[in-house]
């Protein structure tokens, strides 16, 4: 008996001693898991704390220098060529393919095209069998060349529609910004069709299409630079297109213009950017479609 009660006492003691172990392994565990999830809470307070993305480190100014339009332009002579642009330009909405495209490069339908021209009034025989199409080939989301050399963008695919309207051929023809009107007057181009605003002077000189894309001339600076305003340009180095809209709007504001130390006018606005990326310039005047774009897929 003695020794039955001996055998059950020591049985009883390895079952205690069991179920503390177990306890304190269960404890461990325990306290292991509440490190690991206060560490987890930790990195994700730190991860709200950031950010989700730091971007390119450039800003777009609120305040902008001037609204615009974009048209396509064509030599004076060949004002029924544009007529004929117009036209399939009319029928492409109507068909809802316009705001497809917008959709596609903007994610919204942001066409402004109204137009009167009628299909009907088009004489199909005077239309060329290859359109030329003159842009900057460095000009996104309108026209510029991809990783794989290929001319593309939102300019490129509303020519590509009105071409395809009519059986014709498109030939996109990279040209120097600064030559466009050599270019177009000496055939080598049928018209210019790359963000091409619509003012008073381009008016005289071409023959426009109704605008089809509303637009600003806007600041792009660097996130930080203490530059918030117009007014903030003063004593600033200042990038932008050479003979291009950004120019003719700096020009047409007077106070600015007179405020800021130097234009640097480069080749073209990717250029422009580089350089207040650098901290060459202070400041890039410049098209917003444009800005908006590169900062937010390039940049």
């Amino acid at each position: 008996m003695k020794k039955f009660m001996a055998l059950v006492l020591v049985l009883a003691l390895a079952f205690a001693f069991a179920a503390c172990s177990g306890n304190t392994d269960n404890e461990d565990v325990n306290n292991v898991n509440e490190q690991q999830q206060d560490v987890a809470d930790g990195q994700q307070e730190v991860q709200d704390e950031q950010p989700e993305d730091e971007g390119s480190g450039l800003v777009i100014l609120d305040e902008s220098l001037a609204p615009e339009e974009y048209g396509i332009g064509f030599r004076k002579e060949d004002e029924a060529l544009c007529y004929a642009v117009e036209a399939a330009l009319s029928e492409l909405k109507a068909q809802g393919k316009l705001a497809e495209i917008s959709e596609k490069w903007f994610g919204e339908d942001k066409i402004v095209f109204e137009s009167d021209a009628d299909i009907a009034n088009v004489g199909l025989t005077t239309l060329p069998g290859t359109l030329k199409l003159g842009l900057d080939a460095s000009f996104p989301p309108l026209g510029y060349t991809d990783d794989q050399n290929n001319i593309v963008g939102f300019d490129i695919d509303l020519a590509q529609a009105v071409c395809d309207f009519y059986s014709m051929e498109l030939e996109c023809v990279p040209i120097i910004w600064d030559n466009k009107d050599i270019e177009l007057q000496s055939g080598n181009i049928d018209c210019i069709w790359n963000g091409f605003t619509i003012n008073e002077e381009r008016s005289e000189k071409y023959c426009m299409s109704k605008p089809y894309l509303a637009n600003r001339q806007v600041v792009v600076v660097a996130e930080g630079s203490g530059i918030n305003s117009l007014t903030d340009l003063a004593g600033k180095r200042v990038a932008l297109q050479s003979d291009s809209s950004a120019s003719d709007a700096l020009e047409a504001n007077e106070e600015v213009n007179a405020s800021i130390a130097e234009k640097v006018e480069l080749t073209d606005n990717l250029a422009a950017l580089m350089e207040l990326k650098s901290g060459s310039v202070d400041a890039v005047i410049m098209d917003e479609v444009v800005a908006r774009y590169v900062i937010s897929n390039q940049m």
